[in-house]
């Protein structure tokens, strides 16, 4: 497996429009309008459209249920198997050796989720646009409505090597202590909050540690890496970079951009919890405290 370039995982507009239309990038609007229910997973709504409109030349659009989530699963959002994701980066004619650059609009974890699946499966350069689209618009960058047409490209489903998943046995495990669990909700669903938007059983899995996703970014513009590490050991999180660490939240969205700042900040193990508490709380012999 190619080593991590750490500086790429996040990557500046500037960064990328200084590079729009060069072999060998690819760009991904990932835009899915989410909304938080009281109980359960979000309700996720098709962006596509608002791609259509106006998006980053030479994108194309990503929906996080219908592209980029299992689609024979027993939770909404769970990791598509190694199949499914050949099959998008295929018709999307992403390559191999493509640098895929993800963007989205609103909701950064979004993108962060589309990054982890597809560093999980084995994929190194993919990276998240600063800022997301806002940021973009800001800045006064190109936008279009062209859709562009790319050649379909070839991958197999041996072509990845999943990586950077844990299951509910793991985090059995890691309970016991041996990783540190992090939880990547708010402050108030870590508490067990009943006003807050909860997954089954409000709280959090016993022995975690609280490090929300939103104090990873402001409106999408992630914290500097040194700022990402002193946020995360004022949270808990031991400065050994080689702390086994599992990050969950709700569905795997929150926690994936909690990995992505992990990672970028210096940690090595890293895990992810898939379906995270979708999945913990509705096994009632599964603990969980407030």
């Amino acid at each position: 497996m190619n080593e991590i370039d750490h500086d790429a995982l996040i990557v500046s507009p500037q960064w990328l429009a200084a590079r729009l239309g060069q072999p060998g990038l690819r760009i991904v609007d990932c835009s899915t309008w989410m909304q938080p229910n009281p109980v359960g997973a979000s309700t996720m709504t098709s962006a596509r459209s608002h791609w259509a409109e106006a998006h980053l030349p030479g994108s194309v659009h990503w929906d996080l249920v219908e592209d980029f989530s299992a689609q024979e699963a027993c939770y909404p959002f769970t990791r598509p198997t190694a199949r499914e994701l050949a099959v998008l980066l295929s018709r999307s004619g992403i390559a191999p050796d493509d640098h895929v650059v993800l963007y989205g609009a609103r909701h950064p974890n979004i993108v962060s989720r589309a990054w982890w699946v597809l560093h999980s499966m084995g994929l190194r350069r993919v990276s998240v646009l600063d800022g997301g689209l806002e940021y973009w618009r800001q800045l006064g960058l190109p936008l279009d409505a062209e859709v562009v047409s790319r050649p379909v490209t070839e991958w197999r489903e041996e072509d990845f090597t999943p990586v950077c998943h844990a299951d509910a046995a793991a985090v059995q495990r890691a309970m016991a202590g041996e990783a540190l669990l992090v939880n990547a909700l708010s402050a108030a669903q870590f508490s067990g909050d009943v006003s807050a938007p909860h997954y089954g059983r409000p709280g959090r899995i016993p022995g975690s540690i609280s490090l929300p996703s939103a104090a990873m970014h402001d409106e999408g513009r992630f914290l500097a890496p040194e700022d990402l590490r002193q946020l995360a050991i004022a949270a808990g999180v031991p400065a050994d970079p080689d702390t086994p660490i599992i990050t969950y939240c709700g569905g795997g969205l929150a926690a994936a951009t909690v990995y992505l700042c992990l990672l970028r900040a210096g940690w090595r193990q890293l895990r992810l919890y898939d379906n995270s508490l979708l999945e913990w709380s509705a096994d009632p012999s599964l603990p969980m405290i407030c």
